[in-house]
């Protein structure tokens, strides 16, 4: 078995974090991966096991969540700036980890990271860049799409499967009838 597969089986096989599940998504610690959109378009297309919590809410909702849980916002895109916004003020607000994730659900969508709903926006297929580095001091910190899955699987709010493809799928369970015919 090369190492390629070995990687793949194991991501498969190790248990994962289950204090913190998609079906608790209004709990108040853990991860909390917000979507700060109108309900227009979050129901549209949102990344799957988060919740929809608008500007407007913001503030009556945060305040039953714990100020150590790790809080991610997000929007549409780089151009949105209410996921920064909405970290900002949670920041100031003594929340003590606090993320935007800039690439909103758009950037999301391009790399098939899970989502929910139709996704039929057309936003949501528009290639745009990372503007890069802020110029401002801000006091929350930025993550990427890469990071925030990886959070995600490991609070358990989504399966290690979604966002594969099938091709890995295939070999992953290959790997596992393999595996399975050496222990026999």
């Amino acid at each position: 078995m090369n190492m390629k597969n070995s990687l793949i089986l194991l991501l498969l096989m190790i248990p994962s974090c289950t204090w913190w599940s998609a079906s608790n998504a209004e709990a108040k610690s853990g991860l909390i991966v917000v979507n700060v959109l109108g309900s227009e378009y979050a129901h549209d297309c949102s990344i799957k096991g988060s919740i929809n919590v608008t500007m407007e809410e913001l503030d009556s909702k945060a305040k039953n969540w714990d100020k150590n849980a790790e809080i991610v916002f997000y929007c549409t895109n780089y151009w949105c700036t209410s996921s920064g916004y909405a970290a900002e003020q949670l920041s100031k607000k003594g929340y003590a980890h606090v993320y935007a994730y800039e690439g909103g659900t758009a950037e999301w969508f391009q790399k098939g990271y899970p989502t929910t709903g139709a996704c039929s926006k057309k936003y949501l297929t528009r290639k745009m860049k990372n503007p890069g580095s802020h110029d401002d001091e801000i006091e929350y910190t930025i993550i990427t799409a890469e990071e925030l899955y990886g959070k995600m699987i490991g609070y358990d709010l989504i399966d290690r499967k979604d966002g594969l493809s099938q091709e890995i799928l295939n070999v992953a369970e290959q790997i596992r009838r393999d595996f399975a015919k050496e222990e026999i």
